[in-house]
Formats: structure tokens, C-alpha cells, sequence
């Protein structure tokens, strides 16, 4: 239940009315867009490490990982806009049991598999502590 429920409190921001107000297209991993699109983002949730502390807890940590696509020959702007609205989502965020630390952002450029689309990825920590 502890995956489930940290995907659960993730994908709960990407379905808020706040995000939707962000007018930025956001897929779940493994989902490819059935048409051509110039900018979104596609979040994945990894867990790490399962723990079981104090014999009534179940807890894990991971990474969320955000790659972001914007048009590719007009710059990295926008890719820096879309992770400062992210943090603005996520950083040092409670969603339920899963809080989310402090992120960082890697750039590599045109997309290997669409060289249309730059692309960067947004990464921040998660901790789920049950109960």
C-alpha cells in the first residue's frame, strides 16, 4: 500500500486545480502522447528504500523525477520557468504522509528520441512514513 499511496499523494498535485491553472501538460510515466506536442512534462515515481521502524511503521524513500520537454532552438528558458513552477508545487511540500525535500534540475538538450524537443530533468526527494 505504501507505493500506491505515495503515487496516489504525488499525482494528486498534478490533478489539482492549482496545477491546472499552470496550463502545463503533465504525463505519467510509461505514457506517450497520442499527438504531437511541443512542451510537457512526464513524472516518475522511484522508490529506494523500504524501511520498517519501531515494528507498527512502513516507510520509504525515493526520487520523483520530472522530465521536462520544451521546444527545442529557442533556448533553456522555459525549461527553468516549468522547474521554478515545480518547486512552487513541490519543494518542502507534506502531501498527506509523503513530504518532499529540496530539488534539482539537470539539462541535456535536444531529446535523443525527438530532436524537436529539449529536454531537462527535475528531480526532488520523497519520504513516505505510514502508519
Amino acid at each position: 500500500m505504501k507505493f500506491s499511496q505515495v503515487q496516489k499523494d504525488v499525482y494528486s498535485v498534478f490533478g489539482s486545480p492549482e496545477w491546472e491553472n499552470e496550463d502545463i501538460l503533465m504525463y505519467p510515466s510509461n505514457f506517450i502522447p497520442k499527438s504531437e506536442v511541443t512542451e510537457f512534462c512526464r513524472v516518475t515515481i522511484l522508490p529506494a528504500r523500504p524501511q520498517y521502524l519501531f515494528g507498527s511503521s512502513e516507510q520509504v524513500s525515493g526520487l520523483i523525477i520530472v522530465d521536462i520537454f520544451t521546444p527545442s532552438g529557442q533556448g533553456s528558458s522555459r525549461l527553468h520557468e516549468i522547474a521554478d513552477i515545480l518547486d512552487t508545487h513541490l519543494a518542502y511540500v507534506s502531501i498527506n504522509s509523503t513530504q518532499l525535500g529540496n530539488s534539482s534540475l539537470s539539462v541535456f538538450g535536444r531529446d535523443k528520441d525527438n530532436p524537436n524537443l529539449f529536454r531537462g530533468t527535475y528531480s526532488i526527494p520523497f519520504f513516505f512514513y505510514g502508519v
